[in-house]
């Protein structure tokens, strides 16, 4: 991309994000979308985010200090705990406490006391398993003016669980679709309240 920059800031073409520039990351914008909605909306968030801890806490003047309950919870809880970089992509900045070994799991902990800014801590949440693999299930939805359009057919992120837990499509996972019999569907919703 030599040159590309130049051309940009010369107005040769239009670049709608400039390079390196984003509002906030979704892992660092994360932890308070229901406070979010509790003030803005002033109402209670219909779905709960999973529990996840920033490791950071910042003070009116920006000061950055180690959270250190959230720390002692993620250092003594690791089976319960994974650790994300919130400016980490497709998976590289991922661990799983339930997949590390302790030494490995005390080396991210390090990482994060230099710079607990850049670390959140969530609570393990098994995904579903499918035919011997772990899948991350998604519905693939268009919000627009036009209102919601969601796919009939749920796709999934999957990696067998013997792998490292991460089902991000850049660190081996795989794209699956969910096909799910209309008996099975019926035996799921028995029992199920309207």
């Amino acid at each position: 991309f030599e040159g590309f920059w130049d051309l940009a800031t010369k107005g040769k073409f239009t670049v709608t994000n400039a390079l390196g520039n984003e509002f906030i990351n979704d892992k660092g914008f994360y932890p308070y979308v229901e406070n979010l909605i509790r003030y803005y909306l002033k109402e209670d968030p219909i779905l709960k985010n999973i529990e996840t801890l920033p490791a950071a806490k910042f003070s009116l003047k920006g000061a950055v200090t180690l959270d250190k309950v959230a720390l002692d919870r993620a250092v003594h809880h690791q089976e319960d705990f994974v650790i994300k970089g919130v400016t980490g992509r497709g998976g590289d900045a991922v661990w799983i406490g339930k997949k590390m070994s302790p030494a490995e799991y005390a080396l991210v902990i390090e990482k994060v006391k230099k710079n607990p800014e850049y670390f959140i801590f969530q609570k393990y949440t098994p995904l579903s398993v499918m035919d011997g693999h772990i899948v991350d299930l998604r519905l693939i939805t268009d919000v627009s003016g036009r209102g919601v359009i969601s796919a009939d057919v749920p796709w999934g992120r999957a990696i067998p669980l013997s792998g490292n837990g991460k089902v991000n499509l850049s660190d081996h996972g795989r794209e699956t679709t969910v096909i799910v019999e209309r008996e099975d569907c019926n035996e799921i919703m028995e029992g199920v309240s309207p």
